[in-house]
């Protein structure tokens, strides 16, 4: 904890943030607290949440589209932030020339260096597979390399499960279902695959990982950890295909009659229908 506190207290400071430190350590509770932007495994997170920083790099990554237009101002939010593994950013850009087409809107994924390496053309290889799918997906924009940050363009809409009440919300539901039927049969390899031993180990790491926060629970932990991995290994072969990581309703955006896909989750090749099982059964229950 202490050199962890260390080592981000000298990497991260930045004078005028209005923080004395950005990592404290409190070994009475066995915590490190960061203060945002500080994070060891996503370097350039610092420089992404600068909008000064950021025109430069937004001029010239977006240049393509814009005609080498100058930016007059950066506005930085957060939309999502999973420490150590991800930040999605939304920047409200300022032209100098006031131009209408030029995009006002634009976000932006920074991910750790071997995932942006690994993901940083599947969602135009998607959008290139994509037709009459249900689904609409935004324009990729562009890559920062130097932050291991995609751009896309921006998706209008609100998210589903905004949308609980509404009559509308079980005819949604349905035609998501269907979506990710279609999404799930695209004909696209990603040259990678999340195989059943990669599974086994990430159920052997994430019960540590509940082991560790829940030390009263270690046993009934543990064993919970040996019958899902004697589940896993004895399943058949399974048939891979496309599925969205992590899917659950604030993924999806409907406007009126649309629905848009927002790539904030990563596109994995697995087990499509065991995916898809699960994302069902919230779509049927309605629950987030």
């Amino acid at each position: 904890g202490r050199r962890l506190e260390a080592e981000l207290n000298r990497s991260h400071r930045r004078p005028g943030s209005g923080f004395v430190q950005p990592a404290i350590y409190a070994p009475e509770l066995h915590l490190l607290f960061q203060v945002f932007p500080a994070d060891r495994r996503l370097g350039g997170l610092a420089q992404a949440a600068d909008g000064g920083a950021m025109a430069p790099v937004l001029e010239a990554a977006l240049a393509a589209h814009t005609g080498g237009a100058r930016l007059a101002g950066v506005g930085v939010h957060v939309v999502r932030y999973k420490p150590a593994r991800k930040c999605l950013f939304r920047y409200e850009l300022t032209w100098a020339d006031g131009a209408p087409r030029r995009p006002t809107l634009v976000y932006a994924k920074l991910a750790r260096r071997t995932k942006f390496e690994r993901t940083r053309d599947i969602l135009g290889r998607l959008r290139a597979a994509a037709g009459g799918l249900d689904f609409e997906l935004p324009e990729p924009l562009g890559t920062v390399p130097e932050l291991a940050m995609e751009l896309f363009s921006q998706l209008p809409g609100v998210h589903l499960f905004t949308l609980v009440d509404d009559a509308a919300f079980p005819e949604l539901c349905e035609r998501v279902g269907a979506g990710l039927h279609h999404f799930h049969a695209l004909p696209v390899a990603l040259g990678w695959e999340r195989d059943m031993g990669t599974t086994v180990t990430h159920v052997t790491d994430s019960t540590a990982e509940f082991a560790a926060l829940l030390p009263a629970e270690r046993s009934r932990i543990a064993g919970l950890g040996r019958a899902l991995r004697a589940a896993l290994t004895a399943l058949p072969p399974p048939r891979l295909g496309l599925t969205h990581g992590d899917f659950h309703g604030d993924n999806i955006l409907v406007d009126g009659t649309r629905i848009g896909r927002h790539p904030q989750d990563p596109t994995r090749y697995e087990d499509a229908e065991a995916m898809l099982g699960v994302c069902e059964h919230v779509l049927e229950t309605g629950l987030p």
